[in-house]
C-alpha cells in the first residue's frame, strides 16, 4: 500500500494531477468535500447561536450558499455556480432546524 505522499509524488511526475480519477485528483475532491461540510456546520452553529427564540427557522440554503462560495466558487466556471444555485433553491429542508430534525437529531444541545 502506498502512502499518500507517495501517490500524489508519482502524479506529480507523470504530470497528471490535474486528471480526473487520479490518486492527486481525488484526494483534492475529498479534502474539498470535507471542507465543505465542514464550513456547513460551523455556519449552521453560529446561525443557530445567533437566533433569537421563537424568531423562525433559519434558513439552510442560505448556509448551504455561503459554504459553496467559500469553499468550491473559486474552482467553479459561472455555468458550474448557476447551476449548483439552482440545485441549492431545490432542496428539500428550508431551515436548519428542519435539517437536523431530518437527520434524527434534537439539537437541544444547540439552542
Amino acid at each position: 500500500m502506498d502512502s499518500a505522499e507517495e501517490l500524489v509524488d508519482r502524479d506529480v511526475a507523470a504530470g497528471r494531477v490535474r486528471a480526473t480519477g487520479t490518486h492527486s485528483n481525488n484526494l483534492v475532491r475529498v479534502k474539498r468535500g470535507i471542507e465543505l461540510k465542514r464550513a456547513l456546520f460551523q455556519l449552521m452553529l453560529a446561525q443557530l447561536q445567533q437566533q433569537r427564540p421563537g424568531g423562525g427557522g433559519v434558513s439552510f440554503d442560505g448556509v448551504v450558499s455561503m459554504a459553496y462560495a467559500a469553499v468550491f466558487a473559486r474552482y467553479h466556471d459561472k455555468n458550474v455556480q448557476s447551476t449548483v444555485a439552482d440545485s441549492i433553491c431545490a432542496i428539500p429542508v428550508k431551515s436548519i432546524s428542519d435539517f437536523f430534525a431530518t437527520i434524527n437529531e434534537t439539537g437541544c444541545f444547540l439552542y
